[in-house]
């Protein structure tokens, strides 16, 4: 299984990366790119974790709104 988000530019991929990690969520970007982040669960992820993954991205989804807001 294998998710990702694409972001405008590596900025904000890097804040979305720090933002999961600061959740416990661990997501990497691609080579030498962070406008994807890739979130790569395990197989066995079960319906719980799947919602704790989501939730964490909305969250960092919903820090990234107010930091742009903000600038």
């Amino acid at each position: 299984m294998l998710m990702a988000i694409e972001f405008v530019d590596n900025e904000i991929g890097y804040d979305f990366a720090s933002e999961m990690f600061r959740q416990r969520v661990l997501v990497a970007g691609t080579l030498n790119n962070a406008r994807t982040i890739r979130i790569e669960p395990p197989l066995t992820l079960t319906p719980e974790q799947c919602e704790q993954v989501l939730k964490a991205a909305r969250l960092a989804l919903s820090a990234l709104r107010v930091s742009v807001e903000e600038a």
